[in-house]
């Protein structure tokens, strides 16, 4: 499961509010508040996320694997 508290930390250092994320990722603001809440990602989403983040093999690691 996510650590949702570090990726938020993430977007918000990125200069945007999650509904500008949720955006940015090509998902409906809905779905992505639904994830944050289940704290579950697929793996197509993880990569969006990952890319507009420019987050790191390590973050990705952190984030959505611990």
């Amino acid at each position: 499961m996510a650590n949702i508290n570090l990726l938020k930390g993430k977007i918000v250092a990125a200069g945007l509010t999650l509904n500008e994320f949720a955006s940015k990722i090509k998902m409906p603001y809905t779905t992505f508040s639904r994830r944050m809440k289940s704290r579950i990602f697929g793996s197509d989403e993880i990569e969006r996320i990952s890319k507009v983040l420019n987050l790191t093999a390590e973050e990705i690691q952190t984030i959505f694997f611990n």
